[in-house]
């Protein structure tokens, strides 16, 4: 069915829904009468409209039937698309981004930064996105008896929370802002970066190419600086081999403390961890119950040498921020205090780590970042291999088998201490965690084996 010019020129029409009734009761009558139909605006090619709220969730369901990449996201005329497409080789999008992609390129961009908003890892954001918004509860206050919220909130406030989240400094967000407007207003004189209204198709076109090419200068610069100096976070690295291989299988392997951080995130994630299966070994899944262990007996050696290699790291810090001119960073560990007292794990965290990373102490750190809470969630084929004679990890820090999911295999070697597991005799020894780990990984591949890439 296709509607009526009239009520098809309305819906593509800017002064429509800046009146918003006429642009309401457009919509309405096509719900009422053509729920599903073709619209023919005068300069536009055909296009499909749904309306009706069940209707647009079963296009959304069905990815392999409806495209995103196929024609622009946004209606547009045909003048300005055959521009588009001479500039862009064919190419329907001046830029290509998550809404203009379809799979299997859609699902693996996505996961790059698809773990970033999921809410347990945003909230560890919390503390900082109260702050933010407590800012521009006071900015309104400032203000007086009234303000422009839309100008001086509702534009600012999510922008700001948003270039957060993703690491663009909060000295750029004017700037971000300015960009947004230009890129999604450019048909709106009071945003648009010429400052008038749009004459003409090719003048149109070319303005927002150049907005483009602006985002994409700044983001070059931002992806240069991550280039060299990454973010270290286990998401990060997950999420980019998936970006760059996404039909490889996945594995990781974590010992000791990394492999606390790998049960942690395996957690958190679920059935979305984006791996294959997992093995972690020597796990301190208690971190404040470590931290006393290792203040006993001969563990204490071990915590000696610790605290001064930590110790010489972030003077090695200070001197670095020193030398690269990085004066925020220098006054957060300045801000610390005199850290040459420092004597066991506990201190450290609670100078030291806790307050560079928003956690209120040690106490607070050791809660939220220890593995043990998250262990039942863990949906990824995983293995742990522990030692009862660990002298990091005290026997009941390592958990009972009714804290683990069905996902999980847990091996508790009689002897192995902290990332050992040597047999064998001293003339021949035998490495059990080289012949143990590699099987169990092939194991689980035999059992799911990565799709053909051919």
């Amino acid at each position: 069915m296709t509607i009526s010019t009239q009520l098809a020129n309305t819906i593509v029409d800017p002064f429509a829904y800046a009146d918003g009734d006429r642009v309401d009761q457009a919509f309405a009558q096509l719900r009422r009468e053509s729920p599903l139909a073709v619209a023919q605006p005068d300069g536009f090619d055909p296009f499909w409209v749904v309306t009706r709220h069940a209707d647009i969730l079963e296009v959304e369901r069905q990815n392999d039937l409806f495209h995103n990449g196929d024609r622009s996201a946004v209606v547009t005329t045909i003048a300005a698309d055959k521009k588009v497409r001479e500039m862009m080789g064919g190419s329907p999008h001046l830029v290509r981004s998550l809404v203009q992609m379809d799979n299997p390129d859609h699902m693996a961009y996505r996961r790059v930064t698809q773990g970033s908003f999921l809410p347990q890892n945003l909230r560890v954001l919390e503390a900082r996105i109260r702050q933010i918004a407590k800012g521009f509860v006071d900015g309104m206050l400032a203000k007086g008896d009234q303000c422009d919220f839309a100008r001086d909130v509702a534009f600012l406030y999510p922008l700001h929370v948003i270039m957060e989240v993703i690491g663009v400094p909060e000295t750029d967000e004017p700037r971000m802002l300015k960009l947004t407007q230009e890129l999604f207003g450019s048909a709106d004189p009071e945003l648009n970066r010429s400052g008038s209204a749009v004459g003409d198709t090719n003048t149109g076109v070319d303005t927002i190419q150049s907005v483009v090419m602006d985002f994409m200068t700044y983001f070059m610069a931002i992806t240069e600086d991550r280039r060299a100096n990454p973010r270290q976070d286990l998401a990060s690295v997950i999420a980019h081999l998936q970006a760059i291989r996404p039909l490889a299988p996945l594995f990781a392997v974590g010992y000791s403390l990394g492999g606390n951080v790998l049960l942690k995130y395996l957690g958190e994630r679920g059935e979305q961890s984006g791996l294959q299966a997992a093995v972690a070994v020597s796990v301190p899944f208690r971190l404040d119950q470590c931290a006393d262990r290792i203040g006993i007996g001969f563990s204490r050696v071990y915590q000696a040498h610790f605290m001064r290699e930590l110790l010489a790291y972030v003077r090695h810090k200070q001197q670095r921020f020193q030398a690269d001119g990085k004066a925020a960073q220098l006054a957060a560990l300045d801000d610390l205090g005199r850290l040459d007292e420092m004597r066991t794990f506990w201190d450290f965290d609670g100078l030291v780590t806790a307050p560079l990373h928003g956690y209120a102490d040690a106490d607070d750190y050791y809660q939220r970042a220890s593995s043990r809470y998250f262990l039942g969630a863990i949906r990824t084929p995983t293995l742990l291999i522990q030692s009862s004679d660990d002298p990091f990890v005290f026997r009941h820090s390592i958990p009972e088998p009714s804290e683990l999911s069905a996902s999980t295999t847990l091996e508790v070697h009689a002897r192995g201490g902290h990332v050992g597991f040597i047999d064998g005799h001293l003339r021949q020894p035998g490495f059990y965690l080289e012949r143990r780990i590699p099987l169990w990984l092939a194991d689980r591949l035999q059992m799911h084996p990565a799709p053909d890439i051919h």
